[in-house]
C-alpha cells in the first residue's frame, strides 16, 4: 500500500507542480507524504493504537 501511495503521489505531484519547480517536487513530495502520514497516524497505516494495563 505505501508504494503504491507514494508512486500516486509522485505522479501526482510531477503532473501539477508547477515548471519552475523543476525535479525538486518529486524527490520531496513521499517525504512529505511520510511526515503528514507519520503526524496523523503515528501507528501506521495499519497499526493499532497502543493499549496500556492498568
Amino acid at each position: 500500500m505505501g508504494g503504491l501511495g507514494i508512486g500516486i503521489i509522485e505522479v501526482m505531484v510531477a503532473g501539477y507542480a508547477p515548471p519552475w519547480t523543476g525535479a525538486n517536487a518529486n524527490a520531496v513530495a513521499p517525504y512529505v507524504a511520510m511526515m503528514v502520514l507519520l503526524v496523523i497516524r503515528p501507528q501506521g497505516l495499519f497499526g493499532t493504537p497502543a493499549t496500556s494495563r492498568v
